[in-house]
């Protein structure tokens, strides 16, 4: 518990429930993108490919579990050692950020995979959650 808390005089005690390095990464790399730093830079590609390894495959998640028409998978999560949960928006900011280090990944197996998820999750009445398939009733959001 003492690793997820930060204690000062000024604020008191704060716990930090979960880290989210793969959020953070995917969001640095497009703003340095964006910043000027040459796509080529080896930082840049050193983040690229950390994202890339930590896509999620295969059936063992909680989306594969309540959707089986999506078990080879192609998302990303929030934090580390989180295979049980890939999401919307993660899934979304690395390919993004991806394709902006490297413009020729739109042909590349691993945005495939991460389109053809978001598509998947796609909602019956056309949006999407962040973590689940048609979660949209709106009892959930009185």
């Amino acid at each position: 518990m003492e690793t997820w808390t930060l204690e000062d005089d000024a604020e008191g005690k704060r716990i930090q429930s979960t880290t989210s390095p793969i959020w953070d990464t995917a969001l640095m790399l497009e703003g340095l993108c964006g910043a000027g730093i040459p796509r080529d830079d080896d930082r840049l590609r050193r983040a690229a490919g950390w994202l890339k390894e930590r896509q999620l495959f295969g059936p063992l998640n909680d989306v594969a579990l309540y959707c089986p028409d999506m078990q080879t998978g192609g998302g990303w999560a929030f934090q580390y050692d989180n295979s049980w949960v890939p999401d919307i928006d993660d899934t979304t900011a690395v390919a993004l950020s991806l394709c902006t280090q490297d413009v020729a990944a739109l042909d590349k197996y691993w945005f495939v995979c991460a389109t053809e998820w978001v598509l998947g999750m796609q909602n019956k009445d056309g949006g999407w959650s962040s973590f689940d398939r048609d979660c949209d009733h709106e009892w959930l959001h009185k």
